[in-house]
């Protein structure tokens, strides 16, 4: 959980969940053009540059996001305009800087697993509005650290859930959904609930599995269909001890190449076992994930064997 993201820290005080902050401290591991580079920053001592670059474009993007109102981020003056290209259109035409470009792509796509697909100027900017993926590059002031759920995000839904008892219905998947102007209907097997709001959560290739009366409009019925989920693959490397403090490194890893490239300490609050978490994403995740087990379990040690030496190679 980052800096800043004040309501969920109050949900789970409410319902009595213990936030610990993450391990953080220590050096990034830097793999770049198959050179390992250990660096206490973000960016490495000959990027400068990209660093200065970098902020001038969060900076700029983040006055655009303030015009583009999180409710209807289609209502914004330029909306349009912004909808009609690329995030990495914009970039190219404003930014000089190719690391730069990269570092600010990977920071507002990255929580959706690098998008294969564009990502359009409109979304990146609703994403700023709503999000906070470019505080790192504006924050005049120490931010704090990053907390964790002691024992894992899924205890608020499951003390949410005993509270609310029998009112919440598992086992039990809404094909249809009616509406009129007074209420909403949802059909779920034998089950016919009814309500004032209905709030859809699942993936948008989805909810165009429903069927809704009304029906939905035809370009959103379109846009649901055209919207697939990303590829990304989540490992737990587990260790004896947090082996890779001993060289002053935080677990926390940037590399342009390989299974796993973006990685970070995800151990206990007691530090015990020591936890590396790691993601494949998109292309590297489409390609593994028609691997055996055993093939995807080396390439993962592999990659994190160049990071942090041999030790690595000896996870659970």
């Amino acid at each position: 959980m980052s800096p800043g993201q004040d309501c969920i820290a109050a949900l789970a005080e409410e319902l009595g969940v213990r936030l610990f902050p993450s391990w953080s401290e220590g050096a990034t591991v830097h793999w770049r053009a198959g050179r390992r580079i250990i660096s206490k920053d973000l960016f490495l001592p000959e990027d400068g540059d990209a660093l200065r670059a970098t902020r001038q474009a969060a900076a700029a993007l983040a006055t655009m996001a303030e015009s583009v109102p999180s409710e209807a981020p289609w209502m914004a003056p330029r909306a349009a305009e912004w909808d009609a290209i690329t995030l990495h259109d914009w970039l190219c035409t404003h930014v000089k800087s190719m690391a730069a470009r990269h570092t600010i792509a990977t920071a507002i796509e990255g929580v959706f697993a690098r998008n294969s697909a564009p990502t359009s100027l409109l979304a990146a900017l609703f994403w700023i509005r709503c999000g906070d993926p470019l505080s790192p590059f504006l924050a005049t002031s120490d931010l704090g650290a990053e907390r964790r759920f002691d024992g894992g995000a899924e205890q608020l839904s499951q003390r949410m859930a005993e509270a609310l008892g029998q009112r919440v219905i598992c086992g039990a998947a809404v094909t249809q959904i009616s509406q009129n102007r007074d209420a909403v209907r949802v059909l779920a097997g034998d089950t016919t609930l009814s309500a004032q709001w209905a709030i859809v959560t699942i993936p948008p290739a989805l909810t165009a599995r429903l069927h809704y009366d009304p029906p939905l409009p035809a370009m959103r019925d379109h846009l649901a269909q055209r919207a697939p989920m990303r590829w990304v693959i989540k490992v737990h490397c587990r260790y004896q001890r947090r082996f890779w403090i001993d060289e002053g490194l935080s677990g926390q890893t940037i590399s342009d190449e390989g299974a796993v490239r973006v990685c970070a300490d995800n151990s206990p609050p007691s530090g015990a076992p020591g936890v590396l978490v790691g993601f494949i994403e998109e292309v590297d995740a489409k390609r593994l994930v028609r691997c055996s087990a055993a093939d995807r379990r080396a390439a993962v040690l592999a990659a994190l064997v160049r990071y942090f030496g041999p030790e690595a190679g000896g996870a659970a």
